[in-house]
């Protein structure tokens, strides 16, 4: 499989292999997964832990729910094109969450069952909306990685709208990130392709956390 066929997966365990290349990446978030729940090294879960272990798991999944729906939205309707004194109407809306039903179901999940599921659920997470993409071409991959870490740690009022620093105002750790990255160093691309391919990648992705 060549280079540009294959998407590289990193955390950050494993970020000191990601390419020293520029390239496109993206930012998928995994709240829930055996490492990300203190499950390494387990092989069976009990019932006096499944019942810690679901606890756990319903807070991740509405804590989840709640960052994916975003801030509320609000602004002002008004006819189109009205031959009269135009009506106009100020309104807000909050986004709608399943995350009742989806507790329900974890509810009915056998103790048994619960390690496999998480596990699942882990690798799932690069199937989702990612949280953030974007595109390097000076840096490399790898810079931009801890560039964007940095910005995490080091959070400061003249960083506000850096990703790092909006991840970290979520609540959740750096940990729960995984980093999904093509590099483009071999296949001549121009800027303006690269940037293209960014803004249609975030057109139909919706990252909540890029700027548009």
């Amino acid at each position: 499989m060549r280079a540009l066929d294959k998407v590289q997966l990193f955390t950050d365990l494993d970020a000191d292999g990601i390419p020293t290349s520029p390239g496109l990446y993206a930012f998928y978030h995994r709240p829930i997964g055996t490492l990300q729940m203190g499950l390494g090294g387990i092989t069976e879960v009990t019932t006096e832990h499944g019942n810690n272990l679901r606890y756990r798991v319903e807070k991740k999944i509405r804590s989840q729910s709640s960052f994916r729906l975003g801030a509320p939205l609000s602004g002002r309707l008004s006819e189109y094109k009205a031959t009269h004194i135009a009506r106009s109407y100020d309104v807000s809306a909050i986004g709608a969450s399943d995350y009742s039903r989806i507790k329900a179901s974890l509810a009915r999940v056998p103790d048994a069952d619960l390690l496999t599921v998480v596990r699942i659920l882990g690798k799932l997470s690069v199937l989702v909306q990612p949280v953030y993409v974007g595109i390097t071409i000076m840096a490399t991959l790898r810079q931009r990685f801890y560039q964007h870490r940095r910005d995490y740690d080091e959070i400061t009022d003249d960083k506000p709208s850096t990703f790092g620093a909006r991840f970290r105002m979520t609540g959740f750790d750096w940990d729960e990130l995984v980093f999904a990255c093509i590099p483009t160093d071999k296949q001549g691309l121009s800027e303006e392709s690269l940037v293209f391919i960014e803004q249609y990648f975030q057109s139909i992705a919706q990252p909540v956390l890029s700027v548009k």
